[in-house]
């Protein structure tokens, strides 16, 4: 019996083994989404008194984010899909301003092992615990546009009313942004599968003028321009850029999005973007929330900072809309039962910490 026993565990392990080495080839790609309409209306913005320093209605001429690599991940364990063939965060910086629906990442289809895959990861530095972005961009401190125009500059820190505008670097904490896939991604062997990954600029960075104390705080809802922390908050008028989350589909058609603009109140008015994709056939995909500013705004916050982990339908045209808390398993920054695809006001959403407030809906 002991025999028989040892002969059945081998034959399991031969078995486990050759299922282990069995591979499909996983190809990814990368595309910017066509620019939406844009919300920037500066003949309205200019009847407004500004209330907060902190500016979204700026011209980006570039910017670029390294992408280190690329990996699917199952119960079983982790699938790279992607390497940067560079060493540093400069050699794997990705210019993200190029022509919408141009593949950014040149790379041929990876072995992966069969099986299924439910999440997708992103990173963006190795365990340096940090990276940096690069962008160029000018524009005004104050939503309504007046004041002087802002240029970056390279090798500073603080925005500079010298012309023209240059490079500068931002900073960003973290490495890795995780991303659920509504769709599994199903290897299997000697099968090859595309999976394409796909993000808009939209309103991605902001002007802050740091001399203002709460225009210094919007530093937290992205990377800025000075590397910050609690005892050194930038004293001078910065750059900063919101995280680039992406969305990963398999659908070989051409997706598209929806923008939403989200005006929060709580004790002063906090804005952000909800951004949805959807696959050719009208299936959600992906989505994230993104911080915003402009002359309504009077409060800087972290509600919209990150992905979305969850979109999904109430049945009678509301929507379950949560992003992603501090923690992986609890709840997100911005939670709310009664989103809708239509303007709307006096809604509720909770925060991370559960508590409630009001909200309204813009679509863009």
């Amino acid at each position: 019996r002991f025999l028989l026993l040892i002969i059945i565990l081998t034959l399991l392990t031969a078995c486990d083994a050759d299922q282990e080495s069995k591979t499909g080839k996983v190809s990814v790609d990368l595309y910017r989404l066509s620019s939406s309409a844009s919300i920037i209306d500066r003949y309205y913005y200019s009847l407004q008194e500004s209330s907060i320093a902190v500016n979204s209605a700026i011209e980006i001429h570039s910017v670029s984010v390294p992408i280190r690599s690329i990996v699917l991940r199952s119960n079983d364990g982790e699938a790279p899909i992607y390497k940067c063939p560079g060493s540093s965060n400069d050699d794997c910086l990705v210019e993200l301003t190029g022509d919408a629906l141009d593949n950014l990442i040149d790379q041929s289809a990876l072995n992966v092992p069969v099986g299924t895959y439910s999440e997708i990861l992103i990173s963006t530095c190795k365990d340096e615990g940090g990276y940096e972005a690069l962008i160029s961009a000018e524009g005004a401190l104050l939503p309504d546009g007046s004041g002087p125009v802002f240029y970056t500059k390279s090798n500073q820190h603080a925005l500079s009313e010298e012309a023209p505008a240059e490079p500068t670097r931002v900073y960003f904490s973290g490495c890795t942004r995780r991303y659920p896939l509504t769709e599994l991604v199903s290897v299997e062997e000697d099968q090859t599968i595309e999976v394409k990954l796909y993000f808009d600029i939209e309103q991605i960075a902001f002007f802050a003028d740091g001399r203002q104390a709460e225009a210094a705080k919007a530093a937290y809802t992205g990377g800025a321009s000075f590397p910050y922390n609690a005892s050194s908050p930038p004293d001078q008028p910065f750059v900063a850029v919101n995280y680039l989350d992406i969305a990963a589909t398999i659908d070989a058609g051409e997706p598209y999005s929806e923008r939403y603009l989200i005006t929060a109140n709580q004790n002063g008015v906090t804005q952000g973007i909800v951004g949805l994709y959807f696959t050719s056939q009208g299936d959600y995909f992906g989505g994230y929330t993104r911080s915003y500013y402009d002359s309504n705004s009077s409060k800087a916050s972290n509600w919209f900072v990150t992905p979305l982990q969850t979109f999904a339908s109430n049945g009678d045209g509301t929507y379950r809309l949560a992003n992603f808390g501090s923690s992986e398993d609890g709840l997100g920054y911005f939670n709310t039962r009664e989103f809708r695809k239509e303007a709307a006001n006096a809604l509720r959403f909770a925060d991370e910490k559960g508590q409630s407030f009001t909200y309204s809906i813009t679509p863009l």
